[in-house]
C-alpha cells in the first residue's frame, strides 16, 4: 500500500485527477496550484449553493408544499453576490436564474420527510485501508425505503448511459451510503439542471467491491509516481482540452503545434514515424476540442433558438442515416443474385447502403421486378437513425 494512504483522505476529485494525468495531479495536489475559475464553474457553484440552502431550509422548517419562488430567486441573487465578486454579467445571471426557476417548477410541492440529508459529508475507510471523504448534494428516501443519491450537474451536455454506469463519482457515493444503509436499495442520480431531467443508474455489490479494488490501484499509482525517476509525467487524453493546467503543460502545447511541414523523406522511417505520431496526437486533441465546442454551441441553439459569434451564424441541420441489417442483406442478395449467403457477405465488408443499392441496380437490368422486391425487403428491415449536424456560415456584412 502506498505511503500516502495513511496520510491522506482521498476525495473523488483527487482520485479522478489521478486517473486522468500524473502531471495534473502533481500541479494540483503536490504543488497546490489552482486553475482559473471559469464562468461555468462559478455559476455551477452559485446554483449548487442556492439549492443546498433551499432544501436545507425545507428540512429545518419541516416544510411541506411548494417553495416560494420569489424567496428562492432572492436566495439565488444573494449566492450570486457571494460568488461573483467583481466578475459576472447579466447574461450569466439570467442563465443561472433560469436554471433555478426550472428546478423550482420540476420540484413542485416538496415534503421535508423525503429528504435524508443535504450536502451531507461522508468520511469512510474502505476495507483496503483507503480513507475517502466528500459531500453528497442530496440524499432522498422514499416511502418504500429506497435511498436516492442526487448529484446536481450544470454541464451543457448529457452523459450517456455508459458514462452513468462507469461514473466513479457515483460509485464512491454508493460506497459511502452502503456503509450507512447496508440493507437499503440505492439509486444513483445525476440531476441535469440545464436540461430539466434526472438520469438514474444503480450499482451491484459486486460492482462496488470491484470499485474498491480499483481505488486501491489508483492510490498505489500515486505512491509509485513519487518514487519514480520519471515522476509526474503528463498523459494526453480526452480531458486535456478542459484541463486548468494545459497552458503549463509542454506535452499538450507540443501536441497542438503541427509545426512546419517539410519535404517527406521516404528513406528515413524514424523521421516519418515521428512526424506521423506527432500529427496523430495533434489530430486527436483538436478533434476532441472541436467536438466539445460544437456540443456547447448546439446546446446554445437548442436553448436560445440561435447562436452567433465571431462573425459566424450557427444552425442545426437534421440528418438521417439508414442502416441495413447485415444478415438480412446477405439473405436478400443471395436470393436476388443466385449465390450463397456466405458469398453475399463477401460482397461487402460492412453493410454499405450505397454499395448494396448499386448491386441491386446492376441486377435490375436482368430482373427489374426482383430488384424492386429486394429493395423493398431491405428498406422494411432497415433501421433509420436521426441526428443533428452543426452548420456554420459567415454572416454577410
Amino acid at each position: 500500500m502506498a505511503i500516502e494512504t495513511k496520510q491522506t483522505r482521498y476525495s473523488f476529485t483527487r482520485l479522478d485527477t489521478a486517473e486522468q494525468c500524473a502531471h495534473k495531479y502533481w500541479r494540483r495536489y503536490i504543488l497546490g496550484e489552482k486553475g482559473p475559475k471559469t464562468d461555468p464553474l462559478r455559476l455551477g457553484t452559485v446554483v449548487h449553493n442556492t439549492l443546498e440552502a433551499a432544501i436545507g431550509a425545507v428540512i429545518a422548517k419541516k416544510h411541506k408544499g411548494p417553495i416560494d419562488l420569489q424567496k428562492l430567486l432572492r436566495l439565488y441573487a444573494s449566492k450570486y453576490v457571494e460568488t461573483y465578486t467583481g466578475q459576472g454579467s447579466f447574461e450569466v445571471f439570467k442563465e443561472g436564474e433560469a436554471i433555478v426557476t426550472d428546478w423550482h417548477e420540476r420540484a413542485g410541492a416538496v415534503d421535508w420527510e423525503d429528504y435524508e440529508s443535504v450536502e451531507g459529508r461522508f468520511d469512510i475507510t474502505l476495507d483496503n485501508g483507503v480513507s475517502i471523504m466528500g459531500y453528497i448534494d442530496l440524499i432522498e428516501r422514499d416511502k418504500g425505503g429506497t435511498i436516492t443519491i442526487v448529484d446536481y450537474k450544470t454541464s451543457r451536455t448529457l452523459p450517456s448511459r455508459e458514462d452513468m454506469a462507469k461514473s466513479i463519482q457515483l460509485g464512491i457515493y454508493a460506497l459511502a451510503v452502503r456503509k450507512r444503509y447496508p440493507d437499503a436499495k440505492i439509486r444513483l442520480c445525476f440531476d441535469m439542471l440545464r436540461h430539466g431531467v434526472r438520469l438514474y443508474t444503480e450499482r451491484t455489490n459486486d460492482e462496488l467491491d470491484a470499485l474498491e479494488r480499483y481505488i486501491n490501484t489508483l492510490v498505489d499509482r500515486i505512491g509509485a509516481w513519487a518514487k519514480s525517476e520519471k515522476g509526474y509525467r503528463a498523459s494526453l487524453n480526452r480531458f486535456c482540452n478542459w484541463c486548468s493546467f494545459k497552458g503549463k503543460c509542454s506535452a499538450y502545447q507540443g501536441a497542438l503545434e503541427v509545426g512546419e511541414l517539410g519535404e517527406l523523406c521516404p528513406d528515413s522511417l524514424d523521421d516519418i514515424a515521428e512526424e506521423r505520431e506527432r500529427l496523430a496526437r495533434s489530430e486527436r486533441l483538436i478533434k476532441a476540442r472541436r467536438s466539445d465546442l460544437e456540443a456547447i454551441i448546439k446546446d446554445y441553439i437548442k436553448q436560445q433558438g440561435s447562436a452567433e459569434g465571431c462573425g459566424v451564424r450557427y444552425t442545426l441541420k437534421q440528418t438521417t442515416a439508414t442502416k441495413y441489417d447485415a444478415a438480412q442483406t446477405a439473405e436478400v442478395l443471395a436470393g436476388l443474385l443466385g449465390i450463397t449467403e456466405l458469398e453475399a457477405f463477401g460482397l461487402f465488408a460492412s453493410v454499405d447502403k450505397a454499395k448494396v443499392k448499386a448491386l441491386i441496380k446492376k441486377n435490375g437490368a436482368k430482373d427489374e421486378s426482383g430488384s424492386l422486391i429486394a429493395q423493398a425487403e431491405l428498406e422494411a428491415g432497415a433501421k433509420t437513425s436521426y441526428s443533428t449536424r452543426l452548420v456554420a456560415r459567415e454572416i454577410d456584412k
